[in-house]
This record gives structure tokens, C-alpha cells and sequence, in this order.
């Protein structure tokens, strides 16, 4: 955990740093920087294993889709470029909290979303809004959504914990079901990691 916990903070530094020499660049010929990049997925829980997909959310309010290309394409040239796989969404706060009620992937993504660098007035409109809209009115549908996609998870990964070659990720109790009641503690329980769901419990 230590060691990927490190990995994402050296990526921090790296898309600090290069989009600092974006925007040194860049900012005089915008009006209004208003984008940011936003770390999501394992790269968001600050857990980002060796081989693992970078995952990031490029959040903007920019009207000028000119501008946002010109931003997004230096960004993941620059990490491909790194040897790094990346796995990409370019959203405005609105498009974000429009998905988050229709798409659960989308909805955990923002749920452990952590902000790296940007306008970070954008990422806090977003998580303001992200707390009143989803996850005060959809607890109930998110429980069910989430034991529905898991049910269908281990239908394909195998519905027992023990199988002779086990999806460790995937498979029944694997770090997948372990996520699942991260997510369940920090959507309902408001907690911020899992420890804190257990310590809730216990008292």
C-alpha cells in the first residue's frame, strides 16, 4: 500500500509540473483557464499498482473547445509519451452529476476523486454539488445498483472463494469486494477510508 501510495504522489509531481509549463505557455492566450485534472480510480484512492491504467478526469467550464483540446492533447501526449496507459473522461461539473444518476462507474469515480492540479474552483463546485444531488438523494439506488453489478461480477469471475486459480481483483472477497464497501462507507456512512468504516461499526 506504501509503495503505491507513492507511485500516485510522483505522478502528482509529474502532471504538476508539466501542466505548470502549459499554462506559463498558454494562459495569455485564454481568457479563462478554467480546467483542472482530476485523479479518479485507483489513481484517485492513491492506490496505483505497477502496469495499472493511469485514470483521470479532465473537468473544465471552457466554452472554447479549442482551448480544451489543445489542454487535454498536451496532457495525455505527455503521459503516453511517459509509457503510461491512460484512461481518460473530459467533462464539464454538470455532464459529471448528469452521469453520476445514470452510470455507476461514473458515480464511484467521482465518489473517490481526488484533485491534482487546475482551477481548483471547478473540482470544488463539482464535489459541492456531487454531495447535495447524488449522494443525499440516491443512497438507497446506489446500494442497489452496486450489490446488482457485483452479483453480475461473480457470475463471470466465479461465485465461490475457492477456485483453484482465483481472480484475486474480481473474484469473491477479492480487492474489487473490498472496494465495494469503500465506496458503501464513503457514499453512506460518509466515512473516508476503510478503517473508519470499521471503527464505525465496532462503536
Amino acid at each position: 500500500m506504501e509503495f503505491t501510495n507513492k507511485r500516485a504522489i510522483l505522478l502528482d509531481e509529474v502532471i504538476y509540473k508539466f501542466y505548470k509549463q502549459y499554462a506559463k505557455h498558454f494562459q495569455k492566450n485564454i481568457k479563462n483557464f478554467e480546467f483542472s485534472i482530476i485523479a479518479t480510480g485507483g489513481f484517485g484512492r492513491k492506490e496505483l499498482a505497477p502496469h495499472s491504467d493511469i485514470d483521470i478526469l479532465f473537468l473544465y467550464s471552457l466554452k472554447s473547445k479549442k482551448d480544451l483540446e489543445d489542454f487535454v492533447k498536451f496532457v495525455l501526449h505527455t503521459l503516453w509519451n511517459l509509457g503510461l496507459k491512460v484512461g481518460y473522461a473530459t467533462r464539464t461539473p454538470k455532464e459529471c452529476i448528469l452521469y453520476s444518476k445514470k452510470k455507476l462507474d461514473v458515480c464511484t469515480s467521482i465518489l473517490e476523486s481526488r484533485f491534482i492540479t487546475g482551477d481548483k474552483t471547478i473540482y470544488e463546485s463539482l464535489t459541492k454539488q456531487y454531495k447535495s444531488d447524488i449522494i443525499e438523494r440516491y443512497r438507497k439506488k446506489f446500494i442497489k445498483s452496486i450489490f446488482s453489478e457485483r452479483k453480475k461480477r461473480l457470475v463471470e469471475a466465479g461465485d465461490t472463494r475457492y477456485l483453484l486459480e482465483p481472480n484475486v481483483k474480481n473474484g469473491k472477497g477479492g480487492i474489487r469486494d473490498l472496494q465495494t464497501l469503500d465506496w458503501i462507507g464513503k457514499f453512506v456512512y460518509k466515512i473516508t477510508k476503510l478503517q473508519d468504516l470499521i471503527s464505525f461499526f465496532i462503536s
